[in-house]
């Protein structure tokens, strides 16, 4: 076992140190959690603000069943590195109407596009 000074001004030191360390690992992992969860919502808002500027030529797309504009707007949204996979589906609603939903890969929520 290793000896430990009995002088005080050894040990007091060394409570410091230790308490420093601890301190030190407590504060900057609950700051890299912080930053990766604000980071986190920004991007998730961003994708989301990217979907709803698609939202009109995506319902466009859906009206006239065309898929080589709906390909685009997938494209569209994929050339952006923010995003990760992109799907566009749609659903009739009870009013007879098309509503539009963009889909992320690794979120996997649905969340309508207008």
């Amino acid at each position: 076992m290793i000896k430990i000074s009995q002088a005080l001004y050894v040990r007091v030191a060394l409570s410091i140190a230790i308490v420093a360390i601890v301190v030190t690992l407590l504060s900057s992992t609950l700051s890299y959690y912080s930053g990766l969860k604000e980071k986190k919502n920004t991007n998730y808002l961003l994708v989301q603000q990217l979907a709803q500027t698609m939202g009109k030529t995506a319902a466009i797309a859906a009206y006239l069943n065309d898929r080589e504009l709906s390909q685009e707007i997938i494209n569209g949204l994929l050339s952006n590195d923010l995003v990760q996979g992109a799907s566009l589906e749609g659903e009739v609603n009870p009013k007879g109407e098309m509503d539009l939903f963009i889909a992320s890969g690794s979120i996997n929520k649905k969340k309508k596009l207008y």
